[in-house]
């Protein structure tokens, strides 16, 4: 027994000492223990217990492949590459990556493939991926970077970031953004609220503040009057006031999809005589009809709302359940269900009921 335990002892031992550094002024890759292929292109540095930040000097031009997976590399210095130009494919998977620099990639413009899979990447900046013009293929599962499920502090949401390169490559990612609400008196998406929240696109006349934050009750006074299409979709959103929409009369769209909405009363469309669709899917409350609230065992009171859609004649039906449903174990007060009457309105607006819920809020 003692000598298997000393065997294992020796054994460990032997693992810490094969464990090798790059010092900050760079190495050689010889020196840390890689290879390279006979006819130049590729150079392998794979499984060679690589550890912490790596600055290889002397990387030849020739290179289309470098491998650089299964180690314990922190962080690449972007100087690595300045002769790597031919470079195609760059294996980074499986190492404990924690930040990726600013411009680390510029001079790849070659690169077709890059895994940073398995690593520790939280979040990249507008300009780490500069320079992958050719980029046809990224992976970056198992990171935080592109968990869907991490979780943000009480005052931030987690945000949704689709990175779409030149060539195709597409990798969807999150991060915790702050979330935004208007002032009681109303606020503006220009002055008020972080620059990219809101978007107007001048030809489409289309307004989004998709996926912006927002949060609680909304009060927008500055969305375009000739708006054809305003969309809140992928917030937390629990009701919208009435001035938001008032001015909108050329708007025919509207999209309340995947909020937290409590309430929605007819008023908020009153004014909009082009109206002709309106999306309430993957609300909180959009999964229960009134049946469901009458036997929930609670003293639930329903409520509906009609609207005949000026656009199109269309009806529209949504139902309000008001009232304590702390039996049911959780804070769903003030639910919504959205439905839609047989006739005309089967072959105009659509209300989708779906239940995933792009941006969640979440609590630690």
């Amino acid at each position: 027994m003692a000598a298997h335990f000393g065997a294992l002892f020796c054994a460990f031992l032997t693992v810490e000492a094969t464990q090798v550094v790059c010092p900050s002024q760079g190495c050689t890759y010889t020196s840390v223990g890689c290879t390279i292929s006979i006819d130049g292109r590729e150079v392998n540095c794979a499984h060679k217990n690589l550890i912490g930040p790596l600055y290889i000097t002397d990387l030849p031009g020739t290179i289309e492949k470098l491998f650089l997976n299964d180690n314990q590399i922190s962080a690449i210095d972007a100087k690595m590459f300045d002769q790597t130009t031919n470079l195609r494919r760059l294996f980074l998977q499986r190492n404990s990556l924690l930040i990726l620099r600013e411009k680390t990639f510029e001079k790849l413009k070659m690169l077709l493939e890059l895994d940073l899979s398995s690593n520790k990447i939280a979040s990249v900046t507008g300009s780490t991926f500069i320079g992958l013009t050719s980029l046809t293929s990224i992976k970056a599962a198992d990171n935080p970077l592109t968990n869907k499920d991490r979780h943000c502090p009480s005052n931030k949401f987690l945000k949704r970031v689709e990175l779409l390169f030149d060539a195709g490559a597409l990798v969807s990612t999150y991060e915790c953004a702050p979330i935004v609400s208007c002032a009681i008196n109303g606020c503006s998406h220009t002055e008020d609220f972080p620059v990219g929240t809101c978007n107007f696109d001048q030809v489409q006349a289309s307004f989004s503040c998709e996926n912006g934050g927002l949060a609680g009750v909304v009060y927008l006074t500055s969305i375009p009057e000739r708006s054809v299409t305003v969309s809140f979709k992928n917030n937390l959103i629990t009701s919208v006031k009435p001035e938001t929409f008032r001015d909108l009369r050329a708007v025919e769209t509207i999209d309340l999809s995947r909020n937290k909405l409590s309430s929605l009363p007819t008023e908020i469309f009153i004014n909009l005589k082009n109206l002709k669709r309106i999306i309430l899917d993957g609300n909180e409350v959009s999964v229960y009809s009134p049946t469901s609230c009458a036997a929930s065992g609670s003293d639930m009171k329903v409520t509906n709302e009609s609207l005949t859609l000026p656009g199109n004649g269309n009806t529209m039906t949504w139902y309000n359940c008001n009232g304590d449903i702390s039996g049911l174990g959780d804070d769903r007060g003030g639910m919504l269900s959205s439905s839609l009457r047989s006739g005309p309105f089967a072959h105009g607006t659509h209300i989708y009921l779906v239940f995933l819920v792009a941006v969640t809020f979440l609590f630690v």
